[in-house]
């Protein structure tokens, strides 16, 4: 590779695309499952995205941001409404790792922290007031 192509990169990717409208899918059931938040700039609050296995669609998922949580049920609504059911532990698949990689490369986010911790203890917490 000559000096003057060696710094042009391309962005591929493969194999990804926009769920369906919240109309047409109102909710996903996710397993394997990890939540990230995320920061775009100082002026807005942290935003926190679920990342996981989309059951019925066999597809790794991103939700948009997070903006209601039930413990008790597992259940996480976005702010596009649709609805998550967090289905077992958390994990993360392949598929899962690489639609996320993609999701950050597309909306430009440099830096994401794994939350997951913080949202199992929750749900521990609630099973355990059952």
């Amino acid at each position: 590779m000559d000096e003057d192509n060696r710094n042009n990169f391309r962005l591929i990717v493969g194999g990804v695309w926009p769920i369906e409208a919240v109309e047409d899918l109102p909710e996903v059931w996710l397993a394997d499952w990890r939540v990230y938040e995320i920061v775009q700039s100082t002026a807005e609050p942290a935003m926190r995205h679920l990342v996981g296995w989309a059951m019925r669609a066999g597809q790794g998922q991103v939700s948009s941001a997070i903006r209601y949580i039930d413990p008790v049920t597992r259940r996480c609504v976005t702010r596009s409404g649709r609805t998550y059911h967090l289905h077992g532990k958390p994990g993360l698949s392949e598929d899962a790792r690489y639609v996320w990689g993609v999701w950050k490369r597309l909306n430009r986010v440099d830096d994401a922290r794994d939350v997951t911790d913080e949202l199992a203890s929750l749900f521990e917490a609630a099973s355990r007031q059952r």
